[in-house]
């Protein structure tokens, strides 16, 4: 067995020869060495999450094990700055506060997906939408944009995309189309439907994908407040236009759609709704979680100003969420979600996102930004 294949073997070399040229080599005219050296690591980095050279998050991890080294953060003076400070300075962000805003997130979204809480809600909204196909394809992106919000864009989609191959699989059995052709535009709509309508959905919330994690920290490090509901009120907008413009392009241009609904698709949904029997217990108790927290975050600007409520933060209110998935008993007496259940949760992310505002935050304590930013700023 190959170490490494081609193109990672490639993108090994290439990178670590690209951050070796920084370190033997004087820097450009008006970069520091520190700074020199933040642009190796960073290529260095780049070309190897490209590429993965080695696991994505174990890329994220080098600048905790080379800032130190190259004295990234200023030279070491006994009594007064260490290696120790270096290093701690560059695990802080490892621990930024909306790293654990995404980890509440994800462990939420965990007691949703354990309860079948989503699959419920999907096949809801689905059902009232109708059997007509390109209404159908619409039902399913806004599904697919709505859970999205509150739950990983590929979580979302694996979901549904069974769901949306069985109702593809009634309607080619039991519709009239003229050709081929035509199920199979109305099969491609829908599958990327489902897809496009993911990202789009998670661009609504702060907790909807990782990007806009990396956004709100960059803006809150600048002294940017963003409120969850404010992210909201600006984004849930935009999304529901691009979602409604993707549905168009998708249904009446790209993949023009034509085919009429039967009463079968209705029928098949319905079975499938059924199949998941009466709403259970441990379903009603994490909703109840779910519309508090969700409630909190639109409305934690308000909440604040009241007395008893100053010290809320987003951040809070969804290690608040996690708790009480783990503190709420189940209809088996234990939390709805256990310890073991955690082992699902994509760990690997967090350490991307440390690794990145690590690395954002050399740049810009070494100067790099402002001496990229001086080639397209005017005269």
């Amino acid at each position: 067995m190959k170490f490494f294949s081609n193109i990672k073997s490639i993108g090994f070399f290439v990178g670590l020869s690209i951050f070796l040229i920084t370190l033997l080599t004087n820097p450009p005219a008006g970069l520091s060495v520190a700074a020199w050296h933040v642009a190796g690591i960073s290529m260095l980095m780049a070309i190897w999450w490209a590429t993965e050279t080695i696991p994505l998050p174990v890329t994220a991890l080098l600048p905790l094990a080379l800032f130190p080294i190259f004295q990234i953060y200023g030279p070491y003076e006994e009594g007064i700055f260490s290696a120790k400070d270096a290093f701690t300075m560059a695990a802080k962000p490892y621990a930024h506060p909306n790293i654990f805003l995404f980890l509440g997130g994800f462990i939420l979204a965990l007691g949703i997906e354990k309860v079948n809480l989503h699959k419920r809600m999907a096949l809801s909204m689905l059902i009232l939408v109708g059997t007509n196909a390109k209404y159908l394809i619409g039902g399913f992106m806004l599904v697919s944009a709505v859970i999205s919000m509150w739950i990983m864009n590929t979580s979302t989609t694996l979901m549904l995309l069974p769901i949306a191959l069985a109702i593809a699989a009634v309607i080619h059995k039991t519709t009239e189309t003229k050709s081929e052709e035509e199920f199979n535009n109305f099969q491609t709509s829908l599958l990327l439907g489902v897809a496009y309508a993911a990202t789009i959905g998670g661009m609504a919330t702060t907790i909807g994908t990782g990007p806009n994690v990396l956004v709100k920290s960059f803006l809150e490090d600048e002294g940017i407040q963003v409120y969850f509901g404010d992210w909201m009120l600006l984004a849930t907008p935009m999304s529901a236009i691009m979602l409604l413009c993707g549905w168009f392009l998708l249904t009446h241009i790209v993949f023009p759609v034509n085919i009429k609904g039967s009463p079968e698709t209705s029928n098949a949904l319905n079975d499938m709704y059924k199949e998941l029997g009466d709403m259970r217990s441990d379903e009603r108790r994490v909703l109840i979680i779910f519309a508090f927290t969700a409630f909190a975050w639109m409305f934690s600007k308000l909440l604040v100003q009241l007395p008893f409520l100053t010290g809320l933060t987003d951040y809070g209110i969804a290690i608040f969420a996690a708790l009480a998935i783990f503190i709420t008993r189940s209809s088996s007496g234990e939390g709805l979600i256990d310890w073991k259940t955690t082992k699902n949760l994509p760990w690997g992310i967090l350490l991307l996102f440390g690794g990145g505002l690590s690395m954002a935050g050399a740049i810009k304590s070494s100067m790099l930004g402002d001496w990229i930013g001086s080639f397209f700023s005017s005269d």
